[in-house]
């Protein structure tokens, strides 16, 4: 009895493996086919960060189907940011959002943005940023000047706010009367800094990895707060890795695939399919840079 047995069960598993295998692939390849079919607009993505990124994320876009939005956080970037977009075709940000602002600097930023003009879909990247120099003076100027140029040339804003520059920037631009189109980019405000954003029609929220980090529980019940129609999702790549890459790969070598943890975290929290996600956040970001 204990020999037919083992010879039954090993029939039974040698008929049985290739079915098992066939349909592990088969699931396999349908989920590779699901996310390929997903249109996922990755909402800020340095893309002139160095030659070598540069080209390590035009390949992960175009392989895996991930829409971006370019940005530039420095004078030294915004032309090659305007290059790489306008040769791929894709909409754009030119912005200095570099915190150690000298005049020459924030003199030249406006003049390539007064030369792009009529190409920009957005400014950005812009904003303030305490831990990195605490001289707020040179920070607005160069804020406010940026912000002044989107106002005239109807134009929206994407907004580097970090901690307490939250709450200053929130008065600064209502108090520079900015009506158009805020994304508050790889937003970290906690719940009462996001009502406070939510009283302003015009704002969204992008999110990004930040909301991976089992030490920014402020950001995940920030995310619980945001209604949908107000939310972005983004990698800020190549920085900020997401947890499951730290340590693996380097701070400034992420790329948009990324972009899928961070569906799947803000889809559960919102406790919404992860395509309804993707849809939503997609017209979001299309209606914003129209």
């Amino acid at each position: 009895f204990g020999v037919f047995n083992t010879i039954k069960f090993s029939v039974i598993a040698i008929v049985a493996f290739p079915v098992i295998r066939f349909v592990h692939i088969h699931t396999t390849s349908e989920r590779m086919n699901v996310r390929k079919k997903l249109d996922i607009f990755d909402s800020h993505v340095h893309l002139a960060w160095n030659d070598k990124m540069s080209k390590k994320i035009i390949e992960t876009v175009k392989e895996e189907n991930i829409n971006i939005l370019p940005v530039s956080s420095n004078v030294n970037d915004m032309e090659k940011t305007y290059k790489l977009a306008n040769k791929l075709n894709l909409k754009f940000g030119l912005g200095n959002a570099y915190m150690n602002p000298s005049k020459k600097d924030s003199m030249k930023a406006i003049e390539i943005l007064n030369k792009y003009k009529n190409e920009i879909s957005i400014v950005g990247e812009i904003g303030l940023d305490f831990d990195l120099n605490d001289d707020l003076h040179e920070q607005k100027t160069n804020f406010e000047k940026q912000v002044k140029f989107a106002i005239e040339n109807n134009l929206p804003i994407a907004v580097h706010l970090k901690g307490r520059t939250n709450s200053v920037g929130r008065e600064l631009l209502k108090r520079w009367n900015f009506k158009n189109d805020i994304i508050l980019h790889n937003y970290n405000g906690d719940a009462k800094e996001t009502a406070e954003w939510l009283k302003m029609n015009n704002v969204y929220f992008s999110f990004g990895n930040q909301a991976l980090y089992d030490d920014y529980q402020h950001v995940v019940n920030s995310i619980k707060l945001v209604p949908m129609k107000r939310i972005l999702i983004e990698t800020d790549s190549p920085g900020f890795p997401t947890r499951e890459n730290l340590g693996k790969v380097k701070f400034d070598e992420q790329t948009p695939t990324n972009i899928h943890y961070v569906i799947d975290k803000v889809s559960k929290l919102k406790r919404v399919s992860k395509r309804r996600l993707i849809n939503r956040t997609n017209i979001n970001i299309n209606k914003i840079l129209k």
